[in-house]
């Protein structure tokens, strides 16, 4: 029997369910982390090489015949104009790099009664002495209407720097998947104990 006024509890119990651990993640190894760093940097390299030469390639040229020049530039605005404006050609030193390079005159705008004499600069990076000097006399050839066509012509589509920058990282890429380490061992040893 209870006192008056006592209320019976049922006694809690003291045990509790055990918690289940939560599955961990299979951990990664150093040599395969290393792998992985190793083939991303090569990519890397790779790509940066591409785009040194994307950047820094150009292409210029300059087509005349009877009555008219058409300019055309990898990284300047196009330019046309009739064979009378075209006043000659000078060899100067090249902007960057070694050598010489042309600057084409002319007079711009097109049929106007006032025009200013404006220059078309042919690769930065310089011609050969004996390149530059052929398109001189081509351009002097078509002012004095020796002749009745001009064709000068300079692209460069690859760099020294990017080209060795992409074999090393595509070449250094292809090692990494011969000797680089692929199979996480760590992954394999979690598998296997389940």
């Amino acid at each position: 029997m209870y006192p008056p006024g006592y209320t019976h509890q049922p006694a809690q119990p003291t045990w509790q369910q055990p918690q289940q651990s939560k599955p961990k993640l299979p951990g990664i190894t150093k040599d395969f982390m290393m792998t992985l760093i190793w083939i991303s940097l090569s990519l890397f390299v790779a790509f940066c090489g591409g785009l040194h030469m994307h950047i820094h390639a150009y292409r210029y040229d300059l087509t005349c015949d009877m009555t008219k020049c058409v300019y055309r530039s990898s990284d300047k605005p196009p330019a046309d104009f009739p064979r009378s404006d075209l006043l000659g050609a000078t060899v100067v030193p090249a902007a960057r790099g070694t050598g010489h390079t042309l600057k084409v005159r002319y007079n711009s705008p097109a049929g106007s009664r006032f025009k200013v004499e404006k220059h078309l600069m042919f690769t930065p990076h310089g011609l050969r002495e004996g390149e530059s000097v052929l398109y001189n006399d081509d351009v002097a050839k078509y002012v004095t209407k020796t002749t009745d066509s001009l064709h000068i012509n300079s692209s460069h589509s690859y760099t020294a720097l990017g080209a060795a920058c992409m074999l090393f990282g595509l070449g250094s890429a292809g090692m990494c998947v011969v000797l680089g380490t692929w199979s996480n061992e760590n992954a394999h040893r979690a598998k296997k104990m389940h």
